[in-house]
């Protein structure tokens, strides 16, 4: 299924780009990224969506694919 990612996404988000990214860099760095992106960044908008996964939510590790948005001007 996919849907639009939620806060509560985040960790799990972080935990599939460690884990799936080329980069291989810690969940931290991606938990701090995510705050740059949509806390700190002006260009986000009440109402913007964060982006988007692909879940599969029969595993505990559900996040399968992700698409971010990250508004700038």
């Amino acid at each position: 299924m996919v849907r639009t990612i939620t806060r509560k996404d985040f960790e799990q988000i972080a935990r599939f780009l460690h884990r799936y990214s080329d980069q291989h860099f810690p969940e931290e760095k991606y938990l701090r990224d995510f705050s740059y992106w949509w806390d700190e960044n002006p260009s986000f908008k009440k109402g913007d969506q964060f982006g988007w996964i692909i879940e599969d939510r029969a595993k505990s590790n559900y996040v399968k694919g992700f698409l971010s948005n990250i508004p700038c001007e």
